[in-house]
């Protein structure tokens, strides 16, 4: 086993549908758990790679071993902690924008239309299922007749936007408003200069920087431009396509959370019930362990011990029974009845 930060830690790498991809690593994990009393599960945001993450994890682990120095460590007496670090295929996309109205390094319109049938052709052939590979071909197909003419716009986001057709996503998050609008209106979206614009941060690692909620619902209920904007028909499909691989990893996030995570926590309370489960996510990685966590609070039941969530990457109505119009957040699992109060997810946050 590994140690990080002077932490034993273990790998777990899950695929796009949850599926653990090791099993060598879960048998790992619960032999692990035999000499410890926490395990902590760690997952990182959408833009990191093995190595990306395993950096941040690394960066992550040494300063909480000399945080939990001193005073601190006698708090903890006897407390031995595992360190679970889940790996998930986040798909990244570029983030090399400038609020000028361009690209950083593509000048022209027919550089931007080949940007852009790169990036269709990766979603296809990495994203799409089966059945919706062909709609990205005749997306692909569609590229050279976009240009002045608004009905292949249209036909064009539809196909596009068919990637998210078996998405569960926030409904508080805007993804049906930007559905509901004509491929044509979000690229006009895209092109309209917008006030106070918010530069990319290239440092930060796995979060939500430059466009990843580029429509947000707006006080008329329709959609409002966050990012940059961009003249060329094609930059704008650039930064459609960056939108649509945004909510297809936040979906993504959520399965593997769902799914993969969840069944990891159970196997591991099976083999350590008296273990203390504790769930940390950055980014698109809070999503990953919120979901694990909603998942979690279905029988069969296993409570994680806390949950922390570093610049969770969903909506601040993702825990609201109402965002005030009418929709409940992502993660309640139920309606809180008259006269309850607290957390909607009963105590599943209540660290121990």
């Amino acid at each position: 086993m590994e140690s990080i930060g002077g932490f034993d830690y273990t790998r777990l790498h899950f695929d796009a549908e949850g599926a653990a991809q090791n099993q060598t690593e879960l048998n790992e994990l619960n032999q692990g758990a035999q000499q410890a009393t926490d395990v902590i599960f760690i997952a990182h945001g959408f833009r990191n790679d093995e190595n990306d993450a395993t950096g941040w994890y690394s960066r992550f682990l040494e300063n909480l071993r000399k945080d939990i120095g001193g005073a601190f460590q006698a708090a903890l007496g006897r407390r031995k902690f595992l360190i679970a670090a889940v790996y998930w295929p986040s798909k990244a996309f570029p983030e090399d924008v400038n609020f000028d109205g361009s690209t950083a390094g593509i000048d022209d319109e027919l550089a931007q239309k080949e940007e852009a049938r790169a990036k269709l052709r990766d979603l296809r052939d990495t994203v799409a299922r089966a059945e919706q590979k062909p709609r990205i071909d005749r997306a692909i197909e569609l590229l050279d007749t976009l240009k002045g003419n608004p009905r292949a716009q249209d036909e064009f986001a539809d196909l596009v936007l068919s990637l998210l057709d078996h998405s569960e996503l926030d409904a508080t998050e805007g993804v049906d408003n930007v559905r509901a609008r004509a491929g044509s209106e979000l690229l006009e979206a895209l092109a309209t200069p917008i006030r106070n614009p918010v530069a990319v941060d290239d440092t930060d690692e796995g979060g939500t920087a430059g466009l990843g909620q580029v429509f947000v619902q707006g006080e008329d209920g329709g959609a409002q431009s966050l990012g940059s904007f961009f003249g060329s028909i094609f930059g704008r499909v650039g930064q459609f396509l960056n939108l649509t691989t945004w909510y297809v990893m936040k979906n993504r996030a959520g399965i593997v959370g769902a799914n993969g995570v969840a069944a990891a926590v159970r196997g591991l309370k099976a083999s350590a019930p008296a273990i203390k489960v504790h769930l940390v996510g950055h980014s698109l990685g809070g999503r990953l362990m919120a979901a694990c966590a909603k998942s979690l609070g279905q029988p069969p039941k296993a409570q994680p011990d806390s949950l922390i969530v570093l610049e969770a990457a969903f909506s601040h109505f993702g825990f609201s029974p109402d965002n005030g119009r009418g929709q409940t957040g992502f993660f309640p699992r139920r309606r809180c009845q008259p006269g309850c109060e607290g957390p909607l997810f009963g105590n599943v946050f209540g660290a121990r």
